[in-house]
């Protein structure tokens, strides 16, 4: 086990998630939001425009677009619902920290190097977890971070921990002045010998991106 050791929460090994599920259930969809799933993109942006949101600041750079936001929604990503009566996009997100305990150069993290977009441009981001992940309609937390372990890294059978769940808001940096509602699930695992490559790992998205993971020495 490596020496990162959670700030809080209890640790919990999730080779069998039904204790974890058991106190971590979605909350239930209401019958608004079920209607918002499946709005049209008119739709979306008559709620977005009577709620002041600046939708022509969307898609310019790197933010995203309504195309992008209506997608969400109808995947079951996101749900846009009012918060103490302002209009908040929510969602459940996963957040892993991958490590590796190293022999010769000690204990390893996992950080994303960059990301290389289909133009060429490379984006650095600097994330606090190895991996992030939105959860999909349905998908318990510990689904979603297996399926963001294999996606992006390719590996399977680690043995995952339950660090803690977060909740925070803020103005979205996808989508300019729209408030943000993050639940999010954290969670750690060590990479075994077996399965280590010291190179890092490459993720190859449908729309072209690279993304590119590297290995880094946790501070001593």
């Amino acid at each position: 086990e490596p020496r990162y050791s959670p700030p809080k929460g209890d640790v919990l090994p999730l080779d069998d998630p039904a204790k974890f599920l058991q106190n971590n259930s979605k909350k239930a969809i209401t019958q608004t939001e079920k209607e918002r799933k499946h709005m049209n993109i008119d739709e979306l942006t008559a709620l977005l425009r009577e709620h002041n949101i600046p939708i022509a600041r969307w898609g310019l750079g790197l933010k995203k677009t309504l195309g992008d936001l209506l997608q969400e929604i109808s995947d079951g990503e996101t749900t846009v619902r009012y918060e103490n009566c302002v209009l908040t996009r929510c969602l459940s997100i996963v957040g892993i920290n991958v490590f590796h305990n190293d022999s010769d150069r000690g204990e390893l993290k996992l950080v994303e190097k960059m990301q290389i977009l289909a133009s060429g441009r490379s984006l650095i981001r600097n994330l606090d977890t190895s991996l992030g992940e939105k959860m999909r309609s349905g998908e318990n937390p510990c689904e979603c971070v297996r399926r963001a372990i294999l996606e992006e890294l390719g590996l399977i059978g680690l043995i995952l921990f339950h660090q803690d769940t977060v909740y925070s808001m803020k103005s979205s940096d996808s989508y300019p002045g729209l408030r943000t509602m993050y639940e999010k699930h954290l969670f750690y695992c060590n990479v075994p010998h077996n399965l280590f490559h010291l190179d890092g790992y490459m993720e190859t998205k449908l729309d072209g991106r690279r993304i590119l993971f590297e290995w880094i020495p946790l501070a001593t």
